[in-house]
């Protein structure tokens, strides 16, 4: 086999060059992906010449990979289109696959909301309109479906506020929010909880008022409130709404009355083992003409502190039932709590906050 000097590119017999002196000893080294026996040494030669470009073991030049053809977008398209088609007529001839292949652009062909022609209108304004699926005869329903149409040329966050049923207001336990399109309609359904509607005794409708609070989706910045508009009922004549008023007296002036109602044990785990949380239930009543907030702080029960407070908002001449659960005390029984202190905090209108210490001793 002919070898050239990997020193000067002269023909070489793989042992010594005649024409540099180059000579190999016994060791393999690494070529390319393969390796070649000897390994060229350094030859202290001042006429040696720079090694030739051509390949010195004589190995056969490496294959270049072949440059892909770049794929053409609208080709890769209408290769794309052409299979979907026929995976989808394919599809249709399956018996196991007989069912209505879905329409990829359906969401861009969706039907527009149409007001339904059963729709009781609730309130009209400048802003907005709204209208409910509403049966006056129906009672008490778990959700009732509202449609808010929006008269401006920009995007509304339409609110439900003050919701009140039977002079009791719910606003702690229903509401709704909508984001309604410009010169557009929306729809959602205003759900009414079960355990407001049993803390308050109310067991059939007689009244149900609220108002619809304005608002920029971006900024949240207020646009206003709509006036108090009242769903068309058709209650029982005999029928008589408890006023839940019954119980100790905790605080009462000119516009505020608060009433301990009643204190029920909640069964909870705590560090792996069943504990009684008591929740105290306070009937809370605005007796003024304007807008009351009132909130506890400080309360203990029985000398120690407990994270049961009240905060409430109340519209003008309304009143609710609010739940205060405490979790950081526990006790075997209602019997077990025989007194309740706590700091009353409340505003109406524009006056000041006014504050008071109260104390309530259970026998």
């Amino acid at each position: 086999m002919k070898y050239n000097c990997p020193s000067c590119g002269r023909p070489f017999n793989g042992k010594k060059c005649r024409n540099c002196g180059y000579e190999s000893f016994d060791e393999e080294i690494g070529h390319r992906l393969h390796t070649h026996k000897g390994e060229p040494l350094v030859i202290k030669d001042t006429q040696r010449r720079p090694i030739p470009t051509a390949d010195p073991f004589g190995c056969p030049p490496k294959r270049q990979p072949r440059k892909r053809r770049s794929t053409s977008w609208p080709g890769l398209v209408v290769t794309v289109c052409c299979l979907l088609s026929m995976l989808l007529s394919a599809a249709k001839d399956l018996p196991f696959l007989r069912q209505p292949v879905p329409d990829l652009f359906s969401y861009f062909s969706q039907p527009k909301l149409t007001l339904p022609e059963d729709a009781v209108p609730i309130y009209s304004g400048k802003d907005i309109e709204v209208y409910a699926r509403w049966d006056p005869a129906a009672g008490l329903v778990p959700d009732i479906p509202l449609y808010i149409r929006n008269n401006t040329s920009k995007r509304l966050l339409v609110e439900t506020e003050n919701i009140t049923v039977n002079g009791f207001d719910l606003d702690q336990y229903a509401y709704l929010s909508l984001t309604v399109p410009a010169k557009g309609l929306e729809a959602g359904n205003l759900y009414l909880n079960s355990g407001g509607l049993e803390f308050c005794q109310i067991a059939q409708l007689k009244t149900l008022v609220l108002r619809f609070r304005l608002r920029d989706p971006n900024t949240w910045a207020d646009k206003g409130a709509t006036g108090y508009c009242a769903f068309p009922v058709e209650s029982p004549a005999d029928y008589v709404q408890p006023g839940c008023d019954q119980g100790p007296l905790v605080f009462e002036d000119e516009h505020l009355r608060v009433i301990l109602r009643d204190i029920q044990m909640i069964s909870a785990f705590e560090n792996e083992k069943m504990v009684q949380m008591p929740q105290l239930l306070f009937y809370v009543e605005n007796k003024s003409g304007e807008d009351l907030s009132v909130y506890t702080s400080g309360t203990t029960l029985n000398g120690s502190d407990s994270n049961a407070d009240i905060w409430v908002d109340l519209p003008p001449c309304s009143k609710t039932v609010t739940p205060c659960l405490c979790t950081n005390l526990f006790f075997d029984s209602q019997e077990d709590i025989h007194s309740i202190s706590t700091t009353l905090h409340y505003t109406v209108g524009d006056l000041e906050e006014f504050s008071q210490d109260v104390t309530v001793s259970l026998n």
